[in-house]
């Protein structure tokens, strides 16, 4: 089984490094893209090219992952010393680095203004192979793929003894006895979760499957009192209002705000009206119009133009992180053609993550909507 990795980052050139300087940290952020099992990296500086004038960076396979993306900040502190042996290297042991390690150098594009780093040598590795070398403590991943390599993970040098699943909650019964018969000599298991997270989209399967697919097995577990569990009291997210009214729909008043309203300075330093103060939620009403794209999907012009400028004046006070939340795709295009440099997404993507302030574009708004449009406001799914 056969991995490929595809890299993009920017790094400051190390050309520039003054011979008087002590050392100089290169920094590295990866936006790193897999299509298979990956691996967690760490840079090292590895050769400096004379004839190129340039300074590269090997990356050395530390920890394999089984995951769709991983966006990761490295640093490689290269000492003034360490860049005078990297002199010494000849062409042809560079030429040899090429066929061993994954081999990268940085590199000024067209426009002089910034540095990129480029592949010298693309490499696969089979990942037995990166098991047995880089002996990983640890490996990420999801439940489809973790047991896809059941076989690597449990059979000859390398054995995984714990398993720790977080969103337990969606995990089924099937999924659960399947990763027990594909780990059969697991010592361990932690499961992490919340069983009042709702279950993803089930509306167009019968009821039938849905009992099936849908049956928590963290929920069961918890139920019959067959592991010791324990439950957080503590929210550190939501404000007290908001985790009051969950508190006391779902978790029968047990959960509790560990900041109070005081303990939050953000809201009051946006300018908001103290009214709003014990909610941190503001409801603009905008005039405006939505429209159909050529996508199918829906835009509105005048409350585009209003997210902007309440995204734009928020920055100047905010503190933290604000992201901007898109019903309808078209919407979203829209803001980035007109901004980039904001944090944009669908409510879709974003599930999961984490922002300190959101703006949320509805895009529609037109109270004459029939019933047979807003049904599915009405779907507890």
């Amino acid at each position: 089984m056969y991995y490929s990795t595809a890299l993009r980052t920017s790094a400051v050139n190390l050309t520039s490094i003054s011979s008087t300087d002590l050392s100089a940290i290169l920094t590295l952020r990866i936006q790193l893209r897999v299509w298979t099992p990956q691996t967690i990296l760490r840079m090292e500086p590895a050769y400096y090219d004379t004839q190129r004038q340039r300074s590269g960076v090997k990356l050395v396979i530390k920890a394999a992952i089984l995951n769709d993306d991983l966006s990761l900040e490295v640093q490689c502190q290269i000492t003034r010393e360490r860049l005078q042996l990297l002199e010494t290297i000849t062409p042809e042991i560079f030429e040899d680095l090429h066929h061993h390690e994954f081999i990268f150098y940085p590199d000024t594009n067209t426009t002089g203004h910034e540095t990129i780093i480029r592949i010298l040598k693309y490499h696969q590795l089979t990942f037995e192979k990166v098991l047995m070398h880089y002996q990983p403590r640890i490996i990420f991943g999801t439940t489809v793929m973790v047991t896809k390599f059941a076989d690597q993970l449990t059979e000859g040098y390398y054995k995984v003894a714990k398993l720790i699943n977080d969103k337990a909650s969606l995990l089924t019964k099937l999924n659960y006895l399947n990763l027990l018969l594909q780990f059969s000599k697991l010592e361990q298991i932690f499961l992490t979760g919340d069983i009042q997270q709702p279950p993803p989209y089930s509306g167009s399967l019968p009821e039938s499957v849905k009992q099936i697919e849908h049956n928590s097995c963290l929920e069961n577990l918890i139920s019959r009192k067959a592991t010791i569990s324990i439950n957080l009291r503590y929210s550190y997210r939501s404000y007290p209002t908001l985790t009051n009214i969950i508190s006391t729909v779902l978790y029968d008043s047990e959960l509790e705000a560990a900041l109070s309203n005081q303990d939050r300075k953000m809201w009051k330093s946006l300018g908001f009206p103290e009214l709003y103060d014990s909610t941190p939620v503001l409801f603009l009403d905008i005039p405006g119009q939505e429209c159909k794209t050529l996508l199918r999907s829906w835009t509105n012009e005048q409350k585009n133009e209003a997210a902007l400028l309440i995204a734009q004046k928020l920055q100047t006070r905010l503190p933290g992180k604000l992201t901007t939340l898109c019903y309808y795709s078209s919407a979203l295009r829209d803001l980035k053609i007109c901004e980039p440099s904001l944090w944009y997404h669908t409510v879709d993507f974003y599930m999961g993550k984490e922002t300190d302030v959101v703006l949320l574009l509805t895009t529609r708004s037109n109270a004459q909507l029939t019933e047979e449009a807003r049904k599915f406001l009405f779907d507890k799914n």
